[in-house]
């Protein structure tokens, strides 16, 4: 394997990579004033457009627990799982019996976390169903299988699909890209009841999902900035956040002052947003299966460069009798790589390889724009040949007459199904700007399209469907649908108009 050459990353400074993401934060600063972060989880009984999803979950950072309607039609929910809601042990082995998988003992601790070894998948179900039959460790350890690469190992297994909310995920679009490494930050984890992950932060401080494919489980929350309460006289974070050594002052003076503890029970089928950089600590309550996925994207992207900086501060100090010996900002970075897995060249490399994909797909949307103006023509006659009714609210009679052609020049009408559909699936980045909607491909039928109420100039094009109507007025977007009486309404007071049924408008704004 081969690293991508020099040629691919221009040349930047480090200033001028701080000065960018700073900037970027500082130019949403003001939208993210006008909201809070609630300091409990919140539970999220039906599904919200993804437009609120991002600004009112990721771009705010909120903890949150999603229905199990997300994953009701996974594929490893119907086949890992036996009617009784526990672990299918005779599918599990049969199928992936033969796979080696990582396994930690929680009943060891190694620097941080738990002891971890390589086993057959056959001998941890084999261990597993032993201590099920047991109802408690049957030997001295305490085994949990954690941080499996499940859709590394097995591609071909459709085990479940990554729900709309968590796809803008540039962690795992990197290390997809990548061809000198095969890794992922998507893994399985299985363990019987009492097996647990000590308290921490999740690797980047990037987000995370979790996913309960069966069994409960519990988590244990701290918001950003409480964690310093609960670090020793030495600067070390608490190991176990359930264990009687914080009741040692002389050990964790501050964890008194730790006061937005929030626990959270997972049921079977429901999924955790873990926002960036709150701590966590989780315990299964009873056999559990979860599929858990790390990420990044524009929303917390800033976090994770913070967190490096820190990071590399953290090790300077540490090594900082040394700064005179020649290479030592070169091991300082090769430290750093070791503790928080990436350097400041591969995070370079990171947003090279985002921002590029993104240019790529503009590019693309320039292509499709021109294939939409040839197809100008084709529809124009929809257009000049639209009808519109026109009557008071009290009567029923209409009179159709010809409605004017009254379109800007970046309003193009074309029909459904002359919208390539990339252009939809390629953007599948919303702006972080609360101005911009994501654009949601719907049922043709029902014709229903977000669409922004303002532009910014800081974006290169933005873009927006939506149903149109016609009265005396013009070409308006249909504010109302009275389904009694079959016809949209527009914004024209005592006005009913016809829809475009056909067609939709597709406005361009190139800046």
């Amino acid at each position: 394997m081969t690293s991508p050459c020099r040629e691919c990353y221009p040349s930047i400074s480090l200033d001028t990579l701080n000065y960018l993401l700073q900037s970027h934060l500082d130019s949403e600063r003001k939208y993210v004033s006008t909201g809070k972060v609630v300091p409990r989880a919140v539970y999220l009984k039906q599904l919200p457009l993804y437009t609120d999803f991002f600004e009112q979950i990721l771009f705010l950072n909120q903890l949150c627990v999603l229905t199990p309607e997300t994953t009701k039609h996974w594929r490893c929910r119907n086949e890992w799982v036996c009617c009784n809601g526990k672990p299918n042990f005779d599918f599990l082995q049969q199928a992936f019996g033969e796979a080696t998988v990582p396994v930690a003992d929680c009943r060891k601790k190694e620097f941080s976390g738990h002891a971890k070894k390589q086993m057959k998948m056959k001998d941890f179900l084999d261990y597993w169903r032993k201590n099920d039959q047991a109802g408690s460790p049957c030997s001295g350890e305490s085994l949990y299988l954690k941080d499996w690469h499940f859709t590394r190992d097995f591609p071909d297994y459709d085990a479940y699909s990554t729900c709309s909310f968590f796809r803008s995920d540039w962690l795992n679009e990197f290390w997809d890209k990548r061809d000198d490494v095969d890794d992922d930050y998507r893994f399985v984890y299985m363990g019987p009841k009492g097996t647990w992950t000590p308290f921490h932060a999740d690797v980047f401080r990037s987000f995370s999902w979790s996913a309960n494919i069966c069994g409960r489980k519990r988590w244990i929350f701290y918001p950003p900035g409480e964690e310093e309460h609960l670090k020793d006289v030495n600067g070390n974070l608490v190991y176990d956040i359930t264990s009687e050594e914080l009741q040692d002052k002389t050990r964790f003076p501050n964890a008194c002052k730790a006061a937005h503890r929030i626990e959270v029970i997972q049921n079977p089928g429901e999924t955790i947003f873990v926002p960036s950089g709150w701590h966590h600590q989780v315990e299964n309550l009873e056999d559990t299966i979860s599929v858990n996925h790390n990420w990044l994207n524009g929303c917390n992207i800033q976090q994770c460069w913070l967190h490096l900086k820190t990071s590399l501060l953290d090790v300077e100090h540490e090594i900082s009798d040394c700064r005179g010996m020649e290479g030592w900002e070169q091991q300082c970075q090769l430290i750093l790589r070791a503790c928080a897995g990436m350097d400041y060249t591969e995070f370079f490399r990171f947003m090279c390889c985002i921002a590029r994909n993104r240019i790529q797909s503009l590019d693309m949307f320039k292509k499709q724009h021109l294939v939409l103006h040839a197809n100008i023509n084709m529809h124009s006659e929809i257009v000049e040949n639209l009808p519109y009714s026109s009557c008071d609210e009290t009567n029923s009679e209409t009179q159709s007459e010809s409605a004017p052609c009254c379109f800007k020049e970046d309003t193009i009408f074309v029909s459904l199904e002359a919208i390539p559909t990339n252009i939809v699936t390629t953007l599948s980045e919303p702006s972080v700007s609360k101005h911009h909607k994501y654009i949601h491909k719907t049922d043709p039928a029902e014709q229903q399209w977000e669409a922004p109420n303002k532009y910014s100039s800081r974006e290169p094009f933005s873009c927006h469907t939506s149903t149109v109507v016609s009265c005396k007025e013009g070409f308006h977007r249909a504010e109302e649908w009275d389904k009694t009486k079959s016809y949209r309404m527009c914004k024209c007071p005592g006005k009913r108009t016809s829809p475009l049924p056909t067609s939709v408008v597709l406005k361009v704004f190139w800046f």
